[in-house]
């Protein structure tokens, strides 16, 4: 891996909050996730030995197009500094208006809104999506 780890972590995480449907790159609902360095650190993105995660709040569904798009956005981030740790994602939360426009497309996936419905409840909690 090159590059320290705030810089690294700080381009995971504008080049995530960048994509389209993140509302925000976060820290987490309970326990907070981030990259720490002496003196501060980088909320919302874990760089760890072999993998990096990155939670994130999403204002849109379907979910899996913007959880491949964040996962697309951290890698390339990542491959820019030579680094090939895979990328693991976690949906902390999805806006009650993500769910109500949801509601009113016909073209939301069967089953999408029944997800996010049960993610944002808290019924299920946080969505984590890993690369096969």
């Amino acid at each position: 891996m090159t590059g320290q780890p705030r810089e690294l972590a700080a381009a995971v995480r504008d080049a995530v909050a960048a994509v389209p449907g993140v509302d925000e790159v976060c820290a987490g609902p309970t326990v907070e996730v981030a990259t720490l360095y002496p003196g501060g650190k980088v909320s919302g993105v874990r760089l760890a030995a072999d993998e990096v995660e990155v939670h994130v709040v999403v204002d849109r569904l379907p979910l899996q197009p913007v959880v491949r798009r964040v996962r697309e956005a951290a890698r390339a981030a990542l491959a820019a500094a030579g680094d090939g740790r895979p990328v693991t994602v976690v949906v902390v939360d999805v806006p009650d208006g993500a769910l109500v426009a949801a509601d009113s497309l016909t073209s939301v996936a069967a089953g999408a809104t029944d997800l996010a419905y049960a993610v944002a409840a808290g019924a299920l909690g946080p969505r984590q999506e890993r690369e096969g």
